[in-house]
């Protein structure tokens, strides 16, 4: 008999979970999610309070690389971008799965991206701190050669 003690999660990603699964599987690809942490919620971390929670925005209506960096450019991070793109692989044919983008990391916000990486199998992400750092053919070209996380 296997007895599992349970873990409880550093972080609550019940609010992301329906948008991650709305852009992963939704028919066309494209569109984006922007994650921060929720600032005002009030977490007691020595008296086993809340897990932190997450505001998301939906754009996964949105298709053009153009909507991301107007979005992002004039915003402060960090913010966690959940990116649904198709590239072209190396050997050939087409590819599509979910990227994350972490605008303006700061402090510990590397710890959140791979948390949400972890939770929604996200095997991809980009650090970017400038407009110049969104560019989508670098982006593409650090996932299709197959890049270690967190290497860029």
């Amino acid at each position: 008999m296997v007895h599992h003690d349970p873990i409880e999660e550093p972080f609550d990603f019940r609010v992301i979970k329906d948008h991650v699964d709305k852009l992963r599987f939704r028919s066309s690809p494209g569109g984006f999610l922007i994650v921060q942490e929720n600032a005002n919620q009030e977490s007691d971390k020595e008296n086993s309070g809340p897990a932190p929670t997450f505001l998301v925005e939906d754009h996964h209506n949105c298709h053009q690389w153009e909507d991301v960096v107007h979005t992002l450019k004039d915003r402060c991070g960090p913010l966690f971008v959940i990116l649904d793109i198709t590239y072209t692989k190396i050997e050939g044919g087409n590819k599509r799965l979910l990227v994350m983008l972490e605008w303006q990391p700061s402090g510990t916000s590397y710890t959140v991206a791979r948390a949400i990486c972890n939770k929604f199998a996200i095997m991809f992400q980009w650090l970017a701190n400038t407009e110049e750092d969104l560019d989508i053919n670098k982006i593409k070209d650090f996932v299709s050669k197959g890049a270690a996380i967190g290497t860029k």
